[in-house]
């Protein structure tokens, strides 16, 4: 998730946002890798349950909408089409599923490579940084 997270930083997540489903675009969560056991993924909610998504010409579109401030991403950051998507194919999101996408698009596994996160296999949502002690401090969602 570079630039905003970085190998062996520790974090503390919360789990009641999940279980009362009220995560939001843009935040951060823990989950349960799709693809291999017993390890824990980081990434950005970019798709909510019952929406639309599609990518065009490395670019993400949420109900017909561009998605236009990823002010996380580095300014030169392309969404390029992995696995499971198609460029210019709209996808509907199911109701217990979420798309995530790294912060560092061209060196990220996610929702492109394996699809939609259920609901169930998500831990939580990152709300503190707390080491190393230089990056500590709180986790704000990405505004849209």
């Amino acid at each position: 998730m570079l630039p905003n997270f970085n190998d062996r930083e520790q974090l503390i997540a919360e789990s009641l946002s999940v279980k009362l489903k009220n995560l939001k675009r843009g935040d951060v969560v823990v989950f349960e890798s799709p693809l291999e056991n017993d390890k824990l993924l980081i990434k950005r909610v970019i798709g909510l349950p019952d929406e639309t998504f599609k990518i065009i010409d490395g670019k993400v579109y949420i109900n017909g909408n561009l998605l236009n401030e990823e002010s996380y991403l580095q300014s030169n950051e392309y969404t390029s089409i992995e696995k499971y998507f198609e460029n210019n194919v709209e996808y509907h999101i199911p109701n217990d599923s979420y798309i995530v996408l790294g912060d560092n698009r061209d060196e990220s596994t996610d929702s492109r490579e394996w699809g939609y996160v259920d609901i169930n296999s998500i831990i939580g949502k990152v709300i503190v940084k707390i080491y190393p002690i230089k990056s500590v401090g709180i986790i704000k969602r990405a505004r849209y």
